[in-house]
């Protein structure tokens, strides 16, 4: 879920997206010809002038990371730990602690993280249908509306817990404040929804690949001639067959990456992620990939995939005309910064599909994973594919459209399945009448 608002002209991106200061001399030229005297006395100067200039700015950085008011640089659930400034060439930390292993109840529920921004229908559609999943320990919404309450009716459900978020960035959707009773967090939008067979599909994956994001929305990066990189969309995707990263609108990852992505972050990408609304997306699943040698995350089945359940918004992110601009930067120097275009973490961009005829595995093929008993859960949804791959691929079509028709029942009895005729009766006069202005 983005926020909207007037987007900058494509000449302002290339202009003002990550710009880098212009270097300045810090002392003239020197006359030729000085006496040897007058050299060592400029010496001396030039290098106790120097100390002087290196213990300023070390009182600079100490005071910048320490202030109280720099939220951004403080991981608020995990005692106030202060992220220090972090040179390109430290990139990856070498410093960072593993990840915390699983529990058993991280083997059975996952938490959901939902971004919303003053869309109350769509938001109250969505976590009726996402707590109805079994596997949904708690439903985490990211609030960052100072101006609006949040609609009352979410009160009655006893899986939600309203986080109040002091500042209006997509930064915020991975700042988490609530306690996660879960180490499995599914980031999601406030305006798709999957049927939880699916959401179960991508997660106990993830159990066995906690260290991967697994995605439901795949992208690529395509490289210019130039060397330098752009976004691809999914059409891009779709017909090089190969990606290279996902959207967050609807992925699981690792709680621990959220913390990472709050506290380990360079403040560059935090704050042109903060400044034009865009890119969280990309900064996330690359820095996953960073720390797994450039590793693409890993996807859910093609029909988990495939699942999805849109609900209308009026308006969206990826219509203003300078976001492909911002998301062709966005991949280009986020992949510089974190050692994504050559080296040991090079990203590797992986086949999409590797069978036309099938709605089963679909992206990178992982090793074994961490092998654990399955759940109950768990071998009630194998049992469900077994029976679908074994009825073939009509019957199997037939099966998923019948789960995405009861996920978006309430949708479509409040019109908000776009072009369906109940969306037709409550917004086809306002297109119709805006069309024509």
């Amino acid at each position: 879920m983005r926020r909207h608002h007037a987007s900058p002209s494509k000449d302002m991106v290339r202009r003002r997206l990550f710009e880098s200061p212009k270097k300045t001399r810090l002392f003239p030229s020197q006359d030729k010809g000085p006496t040897l005297v007058k050299s060592l006395i400029a010496f001396a100067i030039t290098l106790l002038v120097g100390v002087h200039l290196y213990l300023f700015r070390s009182l600079l950085v100490s005071s910048t990371t320490t202030t109280p008011n720099d939220n951004r640089r403080i991981l608020e659930n995990d005692g106030a730990t202060i992220r220090k400034p972090m040179k390109q060439e430290q990139w990856p930390p070498r410093d960072l602690q593993p990840l915390a292993p699983l529990k058993q109840k991280d083997l059975e529920q996952y938490t959901i993280r939902m971004n919303t921004w003053r869309r109350p229908e769509q938001l109250l559609v969505s976590v009726a249908h996402h707590s109805s999943c079994d596997g949904v320990a708690q439903i985490q919404i990211v609030w960052c509306d100072k101006e609006n309450e949040p609609p009352p009716e979410l009160y009655n459900y006893s899986k939600v817990v309203i986080e109040r978020h002091e500042q209006n960035t997509l930064n915020e959707r991975f700042r988490i404040l609530s306690p996660a009773p879960t180490l499995g967090i599914l980031s999601i939008d406030d305006d798709a929804l999957r049927p939880c067979e699916a959401l179960d599909d991508g997660f106990f994956k993830w159990t066995r690949h906690p260290d991967r994001m697994i995605g439901f929305d795949a992208r690529v990066h395509v490289e210019n001639e130039d060397g330098s990189w752009k976004y691809g969309y999914m059409s891009t995707m779709e017909k090089s067959n190969s990606y290279s990263l996902s959207l967050t609108r609807y992925c699981f990852v690792h709680k621990d990456y959220m913390d990472m992505y709050m506290n380990v972050l360079p403040a560059s990408i935090l704050d042109n992620i903060a400044d034009h609304f865009n890119c969280e997306d990309i900064a996330m699943s690359f820095m996953i990939s960073s720390f797994t040698k450039g590793k693409p995350s890993l996807l859910a089945d093609l029909w988990a995939i495939k699942s999805m359940v849109k609900l209308y918004v009026e308006e969206k992110i990826s219509g203003g005309k300078s976001h492909k601009a911002l998301r062709d930067e966005c991949v280009n120097t986020f992949a510089e910064m974190m050692g994504l275009k050559d080296g040991p973490n090079q990203l590797q961009a992986q086949p999409y599909l590797h069978k036309k005829d099938t709605l089963f595995e679909c992206g990178d093929v992982p090793d074994t994973g961490t092998l654990h008993p399955k759940t109950e859960r768990e071998k009630e949804l194998d049992e469900l594919k077994t029976n679908w791959h074994n009825a073939g691929g009509q019957a199997m079509t037939k099966a998923v459209k019948g789960l995405m028709s009861k996920t978006g029942l309430v949708a479509y009895q409040k019109g908000l399945i776009q072009k369906s005729d109940k969306w037709k009766e409550r917004f086809q006069s306002d297109v119709d009448t805006s069309a024509s202005k």
